[in-house]
């Protein structure tokens, strides 16, 4: 008569003591590397986020500047029109005055973005 053991195959002594081992171990290797994948993504989303507010910021903040400087000339030839202090019947003087308040223009963007 054979007894149940013998239909078994039998194990290695190598594989009972490897087993019990080497999954909590896989186990949790693999969840300390889901987690940190996870945190690691979350913090590329949320430096993209800041990256991208810091930018639009500083293009709002040269925009506006821009627009205001703009303005300022406007302004002053609007002034300078209705006090007859431009000739806006003299094409060459005005394309002249035009042309250095636009150099102007150039010069005081630059100093806008240096500070």
């Amino acid at each position: 008569m054979e007894t149940l053991d013998s239909s078994r195959p039998k194990q290695s002594p190598w594989r009972r003591a490897i087993a019990p081992t080497l999954l909590p171990i896989l186990v949790a290797t693999s969840i300390m590397g889901y987690w940190s994948w996870q945190r690691g993504r979350n913090d590329v989303i949320d430096l993209a986020d800041e990256l991208s507010q810091q930018i639009n910021g500083r293009i709002e903040a040269r925009v506006k500047s821009y627009l205001a400087t703009s303005e300022l000339f406007l302004k002053i030839n609007a002034l300078s029109a209705r006090r007859e202090q431009l000739n806006l019947t003299e094409f060459e003087s005005l394309q002249r005055y035009f042309w250095e308040q636009t150099q102007l223009h150039e010069i005081a963007m630059r100093k806008n973005r240096e500070t």
